[in-house]
């Protein structure tokens, strides 16, 4: 699984903010046992303006069925 995505916002007044914000996500999950399956994500999100910064998650999940 594989997303991206962009998003533009502006602020009035007098602080007149903009932030740009641009993320992406990229997924694999794999069954490992009729009774298991796991999954991997990695996102990434950098925001520049006013409020500037950079996120790097990595996330793991495993599934098992009783």
């Amino acid at each position: 699984r594989v997303s991206a995505q962009r998003s533009k916002s502006e602020g009035y007044g007098d602080d007149n903010d903009e932030t740009t914000r641009t993320g992406y996500t990229l997924g694999v999950t794999r069954t490992l046992s009729p009774n298991t399956s796991g999954s991997l994500t990695y996102r990434h999100i950098k925001s520049d303006g006013d409020d500037s910064y950079t996120e790097n998650a990595v996330t793991a999940v495993l599934g098992m069925r009783f």
